[in-house]
């Protein structure tokens, strides 16, 4: 509900005939909720929950009951929920076309990640984020490094085969209210067909962008 309230996707969803799966996590002993996406965040309590197991039968459930197109199904995520939009990437390429990961992060060092096939990815991410800090870092005392938004896509980029030099594009989006005008700058890998690299910097932008 959330989520629904600060992205509002249900209109767009209305509007391009899309169907849209809003997937709740697991809620800790704190009674907060969380995806179990990776080292750096935020599983707290390290509780053993396989976030991959759910949303592949989330997925494979609305296949099951919709006319879903296979090549089309794509994953949104929002700070945890973008570190989970990557690790899907990694884990569920064979089911996922596309990712976009606002204020998350590609999986930290060390982290196994072997998709089968490529997954064409969207990095976007608020160069003042106080949270998920847009140049990498520790968001949580405790947990794992995790890369910079840069790093992040660089990571897909490699994966996907694409040109390792992230190359900044004409192409300017007016995404945040309480920022000046085309605050949010496109840069993006050179990659083959199915894999694209690209990333969105909100010049500007906090952990929680005031989106229009």
């Amino acid at each position: 509900e959330l989520q629904e309230t600060y992205l509002q996707l249900s209109k767009l969803a209305e509007d391009k005939t899309v169907l849209l799966a809003y997937p709740q996590g697991t809620s800790d002993q704190d009674g907060n909720p969380f995806w179990n996406a990776s080292p750096a965040c935020c599983n707290f309590y390290g509780a053993p929950v396989d976030d991959v197991a759910y949303l592949r039968s989330v997925i494979d459930d609305m296949r099951a009951k919709y006319n879903v197109d296979p090549k089309r199904i794509f994953v949104f995520g929002h700070s945890n929920g973008g570190f989970m939009a990557h690790k899907l990437a990694c884990e569920l390429s064979d089911r996922v076309a596309a990712i976009a990961s606002l204020a998350g992060a590609a999986p930290s060092e060390g982290t196994a990640c072997a998709p089968t096939s490529k997954v064409a990815v969207l990095q976007i991410h608020g160069t003042k984020d106080e949270t998920i800090d847009y140049d990498g870092g520790v968001a949580l005392v405790g947990f794992a490094n995790h890369p910079g938004a840069k790093e992040s896509i660089a990571f897909w980029a490699a994966k996907n085969g694409c040109d390792p030099a992230l190359t900044v594009a004409t192409t300017t989006y007016d995404l945040v209210t309480n920022l000046a005008a085309d605050e949010t700058k496109v840069s993006r890998h050179g990659c083959p067909a199915g894999g694209a690299a690209e990333l969105w910097t909100v010049e500007g932008g906090s952990h929680i962008p005031s989106f229009a």
